[in-house]
C-alpha cells in the first residue's frame, strides 16, 4: 500500500496513514 501513503502525502492525511501502513 505503498500508493496508498504516496497518494496522501500530498493531502496531509497521508503521514497518520503512513504510520499506520508502515506499522
Amino acid at each position: 500500500m505503498r500508493s496508498t501513503v504516496l497518494r496522501e502525502n500530498g493531502s496531509g492525511s497521508g503521514r497518520r496513514l503512513e504510520r499506520t501502513t508502515t506499522a
